[in-house]
């Protein structure tokens, strides 16, 4: 498994010495490495590859500090490490080279193992710089210039976002130790997964991106999603797991409760779909993720010829909310406030009518008035035994937040509630 698979690009007009070069590098690291002889087209494949290391020999004709100077104005979305090759050994040529944007200056002839350890010691900084400090991963900021190179790779990929679902959630309420410890976790069952071939790097803190074969990928993401629900509920008490669920708490009569971590992984390959940009493979990709996650519990999403891209997003538009609630007036308020908001809504004042409104209307969002009578809660229970996806707010007046919660609602407000607190977790809800 690779983490970093390097791109180094020669300028160097000497056929046989850059030949030389690029032997001694592939022999000692995992790279690709192309020789132009002419600076000409530096600009040309930097946008394109984004190579982290650049070597340029004073044999070409234009003058190596003037080409620093050039690549250092012209590229401005990252920085790769200069390194010139010279003839010369005088102070000024390498002040000169130096103070025009080079990180290093090599005299030649020079001894093969001190040219390799050199260009190996700048190759580990670059990593190491771009390196999760948690994880020992590559960080989000080297995920594009993966994506470019595989984009232009001419071969078939795959590419897969894994995610931890409620971690954030988790973290908060377990203490970032706990977390980190579940990431480093995650984190190293999925480079057991991995070949020499495959590469991978973070999106986020909290998830992966890996670039493989289109053969493996699915392969991969079965052993990920049954390895990872085989240890996660190691991470919480005893108590949280025999629940199934977390309690967060946001003061002390409301509560919320928060599904145990789950792994959520979308698949994409250009087997049989064309990808233009670095960022068009990005958004397909978190597009398909986003199927995965709307899913309860683990789940893997595959692309195939019948989702686009267009189609993910509109299937995860997510703005329906069914109110039940036997207060006319109460129904009537908030059913207002959210249509204006663009929401669409239907009420109940009948628990019996529930389960078919479900059915038929589809709600993502249910909420659900309990009054004063715990058997209400029943329907609750019910609706998360036939609609697991479905996010069910409970009020009532009797602020028993744990026996709602137990029921199997997603959050307990106790009445009476602000509108506004309503509508901003109804948002967070619908945005997660």
């Amino acid at each position: 498994m690779q983490s970093n698979n390097f791109n180094i690009l020669i300028i160097d007009a000497r056929k046989e010495l850059s030949l030389k070069y690029k032997r001694l590098i592939e022999h000692r690291t995992s790279c690709t490495i192309n020789i132009e002889h002419s600076p000409n087209k530096i600009i040309k494949y930097t946008n394109k590859f984004e190579p982290d290391l650049i070597i340029i020999s004073d044999s070409v004709q234009e003058h190596t500090s003037e080409v620093c100077c050039a690549i250092r104005s012209q590229i401005k979305e990252y920085r790769p490490v200069i390194i010139i090759l010279s003839k010369s050994s005088h102070l000024d040529d390498k002040i000169q080279n130096l103070s025009a944007g080079a990180d290093d200056f090599i005299s030649e002839p020079i001894d093969n193992e001190e040219f390799i350890a050199r260009i190996l010691a700048h190759l580990r900084r670059s990593k190491e710089e771009s390196m999760n400090l948690i994880t020992n991963i590559a960080s989000s900021k080297m995920l594009l210039r993966v994506l470019k190179r595989t984009l232009y790779s001419n071969t078939h990929w795959a590419a897969l976002l894994i995610d931890i679902d409620y971690f954030k959630q988790y973290q908060e309420i377990y203490g970032d130790i706990a977390a980190n410890k579940m990431l480093q976790t995650y984190s190293a069952i999925i480079k057991t997964t991995l070949d020499d071939r495959d590469i991978l790097t973070h999106l986020e803190n909290n998830n992966f991106v890996v670039i493989t074969t289109p053969d493996q990928a699915a392969k991969i993401a079965s052993l990920l999603k049954f390895a990872f629900d085989k240890v996660s509920n190691r991470f919480y008490t005893k108590e949280d797991a025999q629940k199934g669920y977390i309690t967060l708490f946001s003061d002390t009569t409301a509560g919320r409760r928060i599904p145990l971590v789950a792994t959520s992984i979308g698949i994409i390959s250009n087997e049989h779909r064309n990808f233009e940009t670095a960022q068009d493979i990005l958004c397909f990709l978190i597009n398909t993720h986003k199927l995965a996650k709307a899913q309860s519990g683990s789940f893997i999403v595959q692309d195939t010829l019948q989702i686009s891209g267009s189609d993910a997003v509109e299937k995860l538009i997510k703005n329906k909310i069914l109110i039940v609630e036997k207060d006319a007036a109460m129904a009537y308020l908030i059913s207002t406030t959210l249509e204006m908001q663009g929401y669409q809504t239907q009420a109940a004042s009948n628990y019996n009518e529930v389960l078919p409104m479900i059915e038929d209307f589809g709600p993502d969002i249910v909420i659900l008035d309990a009054g004063e009578n715990s058997h209400n809660l029943d329907i609750c229970t019910n609706i998360k035994d036939k609609t697991p996806n479905i996010k069910i707010i409970v009020s009532s007046v009797t602020h028993d937040k744990d026996l709602a919660l137990s029921a199997g609602a997603d959050l307990y407000l106790p009445k009476p509630y602000d509108i506004l607190v309503l509508h901003g977790w109804i948002k967070r809800f619908l945005e997660e």
